[in-house]
């Protein structure tokens, strides 16, 4: 396990991957900080592409990100087949990224 901000990070290679579109790996974990045992949520996105490259996120994880803002956290993993690279966006998505919607569900 390692520290990282004060959180305990499990082994990567413990949690399995869900499939998701192109190259991209996705993998939702629960860390707790070590000064208080409060639970923090972890969104891990990962890409072989470059620093700026699109990714996907749910409306679930969108709405997860505003609810507990400060306990949400998102790994950006990338260059991931080179030399891997991140940086971690915490707190509402909404406000830290931009979204633009790419799926609708459409009833009859």
């Amino acid at each position: 396990m390692r520290r990282e901000g004060g959180l305990h990070l499990p082994a990567l290679s413990r949690v399995p991957p869900l499939a998701l579109p192109s190259d991209v790996i996705r993998r939702a974990r629960t860390s707790f900080d070590g000064a208080d045992e409060s639970e923090h949520l972890i969104e891990v996105k990962t890409t072989g592409l470059g620093k700026h490259f699109p990714f996907y996120v749910t409306a679930n994880e969108v709405r997860c990100s505003e609810d507990v803002q400060t306990r949400f956290h998102l790994f950006r993993v990338f260059d991931f087949a080179r030399v891997p690279r991140a940086y971690i966006l915490t707190g509402s998505l909404r406000s830290r990224c931009r979204l633009e919607p790419t799926l609708f569900r459409a009833t009859i």
